[in-house]
């Protein structure tokens, strides 16, 4: 399974390109590294790859695939092409996103901060177990565990700070376990071919 395929990526900044038609694609368990000299647009590729170029003038083309659900900068114009299933999830998340950001100004307005770590959670939660049904299972175990730790941190007399570090905890170590597990299941990478060094 590809998890980033980059095809014909080009950024530039005025007259100047930056980078010219980089393709390449990281499956699942591989490894990448950009190499190059100071200048030679290693940052360049890694800021157009997270969308950091958005408003500074810089133009994209080419496009990004990220895990099969969205695809940055497919159209001619360089704009961000969506599949049903990346609109869906972009769409859900930025909905949970605004409502999380005015529920957090609510409780902090209303002296209610210390509901925070559990509102959170709770969403954080949803999120990675929605998530984890499309792209990686054990991600919906964190979400559940994470949701369950936002409960905790909203019940009476228990410190919600401890509920959410024990809930971090837990998943993130669940999350780690579950990477190792895979990496270490997965067939070894066919080793590349070097001259010897004398």
């Amino acid at each position: 399974m590809s998890l980033v395929e980059v095809t014909d990526l080009t950024v530039g900044f005025g007259s100047l390109r930056a980078v010219d038609g980089l393709s390449f694609r990281l499956d699942q368990g591989a490894a990448l590294a950009l190499v190059g000299e100071s200048g030679s647009g290693k940052s360049t590729v890694a800021s157009a790859l997270l969308g950091l170029h958005r408003g500074t003038g810089a133009r994209v083309g080419g496009s990004v695939e990220v895990a099969a659900i969205l695809q940055i900068g497919g159209r001619a114009d360089g704009r961000a092409e969506r599949t049903p299933l990346a609109a869906w999830v972009l769409r859900v998340q930025g909905n949970l996103s605004l409502v999380a950001l005015a529920l957090s100004i609510l409780l902090v307005w209303q002296d209610l901060a210390w509901a925070l770590p559990g509102l959170w959670l709770l969403l954080l939660g949803h999120s990675l177990y929605l998530l984890g049904g499309l792209a990686f299972p054990p991600m919906r175990t964190c979400g559940a565990v994470f949701q369950a730790g936002g409960v905790l941190a909203l019940w009476p007399r228990l410190d919600p700070l401890w509920a959410f570090a024990a809930a971090t905890a837990a998943g993130n170590l669940w999350m780690a376990l579950q990477v190792w597990r895979l990496r270490r299941e997965a067939p070894p990478s066919r080793p590349t071919s070097r001259s010897p060094s004398r």
